[in-house]
Protein backbone atom coordinates (compact mmCIF):
# COMPACT_ATOMS: atom_id res chain seq x y z
CA UNK A 1 0.00 0.00 0.00
CA UNK A 2 1.28 3.49 -0.90
CA UNK A 3 4.44 1.96 -2.45
CA UNK A 4 4.55 4.83 -4.95
CA UNK A 5 4.83 7.29 -2.06
CA UNK A 6 8.19 5.92 -0.92
CA UNK A 7 9.89 7.37 -3.99
CA UNK A 8 9.16 10.86 -2.66
CA UNK A 9 11.55 10.38 0.23
CA UNK A 10 14.55 9.41 -1.90
CA UNK A 11 17.38 11.92 -1.39
CA UNK A 12 17.75 14.38 -4.22
CA UNK A 13 21.39 13.29 -4.77
CA UNK A 14 20.21 9.71 -5.29
CA UNK A 15 17.51 10.88 -7.68
CA UNK A 16 20.05 12.83 -9.73
CA UNK A 17 22.36 9.81 -9.91
CA UNK A 18 19.52 7.57 -11.05
CA UNK A 19 18.15 10.03 -13.58
CA UNK A 20 21.40 11.30 -15.10
CA UNK A 21 21.00 9.07 -18.15
CA UNK A 22 17.42 10.16 -18.68
CA UNK A 23 16.26 13.76 -18.57
CA UNK A 24 18.46 15.22 -15.86
CA UNK A 25 20.06 18.60 -16.50
CA UNK A 26 17.47 20.17 -18.81
CA UNK A 27 17.37 23.90 -18.06
CA UNK A 28 14.65 24.66 -20.60
CA UNK A 29 12.00 22.67 -22.40
CA UNK A 30 10.46 23.53 -25.73
CA UNK A 31 6.87 22.70 -26.55
CA UNK A 32 8.07 20.32 -29.27
CA UNK A 33 10.31 18.33 -26.92
CA UNK A 34 7.60 18.26 -24.25
CA UNK A 35 5.22 16.84 -26.85
CA UNK A 36 7.59 13.94 -27.45
CA UNK A 37 8.02 13.30 -23.72
CA UNK A 38 4.37 12.39 -23.26
CA UNK A 39 5.16 9.14 -25.10
CA UNK A 40 7.84 8.30 -22.53
CA UNK A 41 7.21 4.83 -21.08
CA UNK A 42 6.48 5.47 -17.40
CA UNK A 43 6.53 1.77 -16.54
CA UNK A 44 10.29 1.51 -17.07
CA UNK A 45 11.16 4.44 -14.80
CA UNK A 46 11.40 4.79 -11.03
CA UNK A 47 7.85 4.53 -9.63
CA UNK A 48 6.47 5.93 -12.89
CA UNK A 49 8.21 9.27 -12.31
CA UNK A 50 9.22 11.80 -14.95
CA UNK A 51 12.22 13.69 -13.54
CA UNK A 52 12.95 17.09 -15.04
CA UNK A 53 15.74 18.04 -12.65
CA UNK A 54 17.38 21.33 -13.58
CA UNK A 55 14.36 22.75 -15.37
CA UNK A 56 13.94 26.23 -13.88
CA UNK A 57 11.21 27.63 -16.13
CA UNK A 58 8.31 26.25 -18.09
CA UNK A 59 6.28 27.75 -20.90
CA UNK A 60 2.52 27.43 -21.14
CA UNK A 61 2.86 25.28 -24.26
CA UNK A 62 5.36 22.89 -22.66
CA UNK A 63 3.22 22.62 -19.52
CA UNK A 64 0.21 21.80 -21.66
CA UNK A 65 2.11 18.93 -23.29
CA UNK A 66 3.59 17.59 -20.03
CA UNK A 67 0.12 17.46 -18.51
CA UNK A 68 -0.73 14.76 -21.06
CA UNK A 69 1.93 12.38 -19.69
CA UNK A 70 0.42 9.13 -18.36
CA UNK A 71 2.81 8.44 -15.45
CA UNK A 72 2.27 8.80 -11.70
CA UNK A 73 4.72 11.54 -10.73
CA UNK A 74 5.77 14.76 -12.40
CA UNK A 75 8.97 15.97 -10.74
CA UNK A 76 9.48 19.68 -11.37
CA UNK A 77 11.35 20.41 -8.16
CA UNK A 78 13.68 23.01 -9.71
CA UNK A 79 11.04 25.34 -11.11
CA UNK A 80 11.57 28.68 -9.38
CA UNK A 81 8.42 30.42 -10.54
CA UNK A 82 4.99 29.48 -11.78
CA UNK A 83 2.61 31.67 -13.75
CA UNK A 84 -1.15 31.38 -13.48
CA UNK A 85 -1.32 30.06 -17.05
CA UNK A 86 1.30 27.35 -16.45
CA UNK A 87 -0.34 26.32 -13.17
CA UNK A 88 -3.65 26.01 -14.98
CA UNK A 89 -2.12 23.58 -17.49
CA UNK A 90 -0.26 21.53 -14.86
CA UNK A 91 -3.54 21.16 -12.98
CA UNK A 92 -4.73 19.00 -15.88
CA UNK A 93 -2.06 16.36 -15.15
CA UNK A 94 -3.81 13.04 -14.39
CA UNK A 95 -1.03 11.53 -12.29
CA UNK A 96 -0.91 11.13 -8.51
CA UNK A 97 2.05 13.30 -7.53
CA UNK A 98 3.25 16.80 -8.39
CA UNK A 99 6.57 18.01 -6.97
CA UNK A 100 7.21 21.77 -7.04
CA UNK A 101 9.74 22.13 -4.25
CA UNK A 102 11.78 25.09 -5.55
CA UNK A 103 8.91 27.54 -5.63
CA UNK A 104 9.64 30.12 -2.93
CA UNK A 105 6.58 32.24 -3.60
CA UNK A 106 3.01 31.40 -4.49
CA UNK A 107 0.35 33.90 -5.46
CA UNK A 108 -3.30 33.51 -4.56
CA UNK A 109 -4.14 33.07 -8.25
CA UNK A 110 -1.57 30.32 -8.79
CA UNK A 111 -2.65 28.54 -5.61
CA UNK A 112 -6.24 28.66 -6.85
CA UNK A 113 -5.24 26.92 -10.09
CA UNK A 114 -3.15 24.26 -8.33
CA UNK A 115 -6.10 23.56 -6.05
CA UNK A 116 -8.01 22.36 -9.12
CA UNK A 117 -5.53 19.52 -9.68
CA UNK A 118 -7.12 16.12 -9.02
CA UNK A 119 -4.00 14.22 -7.88
CA UNK A 120 -3.08 12.81 -4.46
CA UNK A 121 0.25 14.35 -3.39
CA UNK A 122 1.20 18.01 -3.79
CA UNK A 123 4.65 19.02 -2.56
CA UNK A 124 5.48 22.70 -2.09
CA UNK A 125 8.41 22.37 0.29
CA UNK A 126 10.18 25.48 -1.02
CA UNK A 127 7.65 27.86 0.49
CA UNK A 128 9.02 29.40 3.68
CA UNK A 129 5.91 31.45 4.38
CA UNK A 130 2.26 31.38 3.46
CA UNK A 131 -0.27 34.19 3.28
CA UNK A 132 -3.75 33.67 4.65
CA UNK A 133 -5.25 33.93 1.16
CA UNK A 134 -2.86 31.35 -0.32
CA UNK A 135 -3.45 29.00 2.60
CA UNK A 136 -7.19 29.33 2.04
CA UNK A 137 -6.83 28.35 -1.63
CA UNK A 138 -4.53 25.39 -0.92
CA UNK A 139 -6.95 24.14 1.71
CA UNK A 140 -9.56 23.80 -1.04
CA UNK A 141 -7.43 21.22 -2.85
CA UNK A 142 -9.13 17.81 -2.74
CA UNK A 143 -6.01 15.62 -2.67
CA UNK A 144 -4.75 13.58 0.28
CA UNK A 145 -1.11 14.58 0.82
CA UNK A 146 -0.13 18.23 1.24
CA UNK A 147 3.55 18.81 1.97
CA UNK A 148 4.63 22.24 3.23
CA UNK A 149 7.86 21.29 4.97
CA UNK A 150 9.55 24.59 4.09
CA UNK A 151 7.34 26.63 6.41
CA UNK A 152 9.29 27.61 9.51
CA UNK A 153 6.43 29.31 11.31
CA UNK A 154 2.66 29.61 11.13
CA UNK A 155 0.39 32.45 12.11
CA UNK A 156 -2.85 31.63 13.84
CA UNK A 157 -4.76 32.83 10.78
CA UNK A 158 -2.83 30.59 8.37
CA UNK A 159 -3.15 27.60 10.71
CA UNK A 160 -6.89 28.22 10.83
CA UNK A 161 -7.10 28.03 7.03
CA UNK A 162 -4.90 24.92 6.73
CA UNK A 163 -7.13 23.21 9.26
CA UNK A 164 -9.84 23.30 6.58
CA UNK A 165 -7.80 20.99 4.32
CA UNK A 166 -9.88 17.87 3.64
CA UNK A 167 -6.97 15.52 2.90
CA UNK A 168 -5.52 12.85 5.17
CA UNK A 169 -1.84 13.83 5.37
CA UNK A 170 -0.39 17.22 6.32
CA UNK A 171 3.41 17.66 6.42
CA UNK A 172 4.71 20.64 8.43
CA UNK A 173 8.13 19.31 9.39
CA UNK A 174 9.83 22.69 8.91
CA UNK A 175 8.08 24.33 11.86
CA UNK A 176 10.62 25.03 14.60
CA UNK A 177 8.14 26.36 17.13
CA UNK A 178 4.46 26.01 17.88
CA UNK A 179 2.44 28.45 19.91
CA UNK A 180 -0.53 27.38 21.97
CA UNK A 181 -2.84 29.33 19.66
CA UNK A 182 -1.48 27.70 16.48
CA UNK A 183 -1.60 24.25 18.08
CA UNK A 184 -5.23 24.87 18.97
CA UNK A 185 -6.09 25.62 15.33
CA UNK A 186 -4.15 22.62 13.95
CA UNK A 187 -5.96 20.41 16.44
CA UNK A 188 -9.18 21.24 14.59
CA UNK A 189 -7.90 19.63 11.39
CA UNK A 190 -9.98 16.56 10.48
CA UNK A 191 -7.20 14.63 8.72
CA UNK A 192 -5.40 11.48 9.89
CA UNK A 193 -1.63 12.03 9.70
CA UNK A 194 0.03 15.18 11.06
CA UNK A 195 3.80 15.64 10.77
CA UNK A 196 5.53 18.16 13.05
CA UNK A 197 8.97 16.57 13.18
CA UNK A 198 10.85 19.89 13.12
CA UNK A 199 9.77 20.87 16.62
CA UNK A 200 12.66 20.50 19.08
CA UNK A 201 10.62 21.64 22.06
CA UNK A 202 6.98 21.79 23.01
CA UNK A 203 5.25 23.83 25.69
CA UNK A 204 2.76 22.29 28.07
CA UNK A 205 0.00 24.40 26.55
CA UNK A 206 0.81 23.38 22.97
CA UNK A 207 1.02 19.72 24.02
CA UNK A 208 -2.39 20.04 25.67
CA UNK A 209 -3.92 21.39 22.46
CA UNK A 210 -2.28 18.78 20.19
CA UNK A 211 -3.54 16.02 22.44
CA UNK A 212 -7.06 17.16 21.56
CA UNK A 213 -6.48 16.44 17.87
CA UNK A 214 -8.74 13.58 16.73
CA UNK A 215 -6.49 12.19 14.00
CA UNK A 216 -4.68 8.86 13.97
CA UNK A 217 -0.97 9.56 13.63
CA UNK A 218 0.84 12.45 15.35
CA UNK A 219 4.55 12.73 14.51
CA UNK A 220 6.84 14.65 16.87
CA UNK A 221 10.18 12.98 16.14
CA UNK A 222 12.17 16.19 16.64
CA UNK A 223 11.61 16.19 20.39
CA UNK A 224 14.64 14.77 22.20
CA UNK A 225 13.23 15.10 25.69
CA UNK A 226 9.92 15.56 27.46
CA UNK A 227 9.14 17.22 30.73
CA UNK A 228 6.81 15.43 33.11
CA UNK A 229 4.12 18.01 32.40
CA UNK A 230 4.37 17.68 28.58
CA UNK A 231 4.39 13.89 28.83
CA UNK A 232 1.22 13.98 30.91
CA UNK A 233 -0.54 16.10 28.30
CA UNK A 234 0.59 14.04 25.27
CA UNK A 235 -0.52 10.88 27.07
CA UNK A 236 -4.08 12.15 26.61
CA UNK A 237 -3.79 11.82 22.82
CA UNK A 238 -6.30 9.18 21.76
CA UNK A 239 -4.88 8.44 18.32
CA UNK A 240 -2.51 5.62 17.46
CA UNK A 241 0.35 5.93 16.93
CA UNK A 242 2.16 8.87 18.52
CA UNK A 243 5.66 8.98 17.07
CA UNK A 244 8.44 10.29 19.34
CA UNK A 245 11.48 8.65 17.76
CA UNK A 246 13.84 11.46 18.78
CA UNK A 247 13.51 10.81 22.49
CA UNK A 248 16.53 9.71 24.50
CA UNK A 249 16.27 6.41 26.39
CA UNK A 250 15.59 8.29 29.61
CA UNK A 251 12.81 10.27 27.99
CA UNK A 252 11.33 7.11 26.48
CA UNK A 253 11.25 5.61 29.94
CA UNK A 254 9.47 8.69 31.22
CA UNK A 255 7.03 8.60 28.29
CA UNK A 256 6.32 4.94 28.94
CA UNK A 257 5.61 5.76 32.57
CA UNK A 258 2.77 8.00 31.48
CA UNK A 259 1.40 5.51 28.98
CA UNK A 260 2.37 7.35 25.82
CA UNK A 261 1.43 5.26 22.74
CA UNK A 262 4.84 5.22 21.03
CA UNK A 263 5.64 3.75 17.62
CA UNK A 264 9.01 3.00 16.08
CA UNK A 265 10.18 4.65 12.87
CA UNK A 266 10.59 1.25 11.25
CA UNK A 267 7.02 0.27 11.99
CA UNK A 268 5.65 3.54 10.66
CA UNK A 269 7.56 3.38 7.37
CA UNK A 270 6.77 -0.28 6.86
CA UNK A 271 3.07 0.58 6.85
CA UNK A 272 3.33 2.96 3.87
Amino acid sequence: MFTWLKSLFVKKSEIEKYAEDYLNGLSELSEEVARELIYYDASCHLRGTLFLIGLTELSVGAAKELAQWKGNTLWLADLTELSVEVAKELAKFKGKTLILNDLTELSEEVAKELAQWEGDYLSLNGLSELSVKVAKELAQWKGNFLSLNGLTSLSVEVAKELAQFKGKWLFLDGLSELSVEVAKELAKWKGQYLYLNGLSELSVGAARELAEWEGDDLNLDGLSELSVEVAKELAKFKGRPLSLDGLTDLSKERASKFGLPLVSKWRRESNL
